[in-house]
């Protein structure tokens, strides 16, 4: 099947309703709103751009109307290379538990993830509130994470657990073979509070952390 994607450029021109700003709201949830309501209209005309006239009357500022926020995070996600073993680590190592595994070659998601003829195996694992989604192309697979950028590099990302105590946590993971970057580090500290982390790593490399807040003064003298 083919991709019709297509690049998207929204207009600063005239008749381009900049109001109203909701303060309330950070920038960008404000840019999104005003991105929906162009994927909507997009949708109920079937043009697929804007008209040439400018954009349409009905998103004047009057008509803008109460904004509806996207909704709370539902999932991070990771693409794998060999999902036993990462099920394995997030199960076993950290403790979640698995609330889903499918298999999937649905053209849906073969256009959705870009890769046609592509088949996927999907896992999502549960701890507290958190859900991590495990994803292994079985067909179409892609390139190998053989060179991860570092953190400070464009792109970098984690995923970063809060446990009660940092530093039962880290010993424990330890004990398990789990390798970290450091022990745990005072990251930050403000009047009265504090932060500490530890970067760790799960099997495919992909930066994990154990993180908290603290109230208080750090018991280090310097970070460690």
């Amino acid at each position: 099947m083919g991709f019709p994607f297509q690049r998207i450029a929204i207009p600063l021109s005239e008749g381009f309703p900049t109001a109203p700003i909701q303060p309330s709201l950070p920038c960008y949830a404000n840019c999104f709103m005003l991105y929906c309501r162009y994927i909507s209209y997009m949708q109920d005309s079937g043009t697929g751009a804007i008209p040439k006239d400018g954009w349409p009357a009905r998103f004047s500022q009057d008509q803008w109307g109460e904004i509806v926020m996207i909704g709370p995070m539902h999932h991070s996600s990771r693409t794998v290379s060999d999902i036993e073993r990462s099920i394995a680590f997030y199960r076993d190592t950290l403790g979640f538990e698995v609330v889903e595994d499918i298999s999937s070659d649905e053209e849906g998601i073969q256009y959705a993830s870009t890769t046609p003829e592509s088949k996927l195996r999907i896992v999502m694992l549960q701890a507290g509130g958190a859900v991590v989604e495990l994803i292994q192309f079985l067909k179409q697979e892609g390139k190998p994470y053989d060179n991860p950028p570092a953190l400070n590099d464009v792109g970098s990302s984690h995923i970063a657990f809060e446990p009660e105590d940092m530093d039962a946590a880290y010993e424990d993971l330890v004990a398990k073979g789990v390798q970290f970057a450091t022990p745990p580090q005072v990251t930050w500290r403000g009047p009265g509070r504090y932060w500490r982390a530890a970067i760790f790593y799960d099997p495919d490399g992909f930066d994990l952390a154990l993180f908290k807040m603290y109230e208080g003064e750090p018991a280090e003298a310097v970070s460690g």
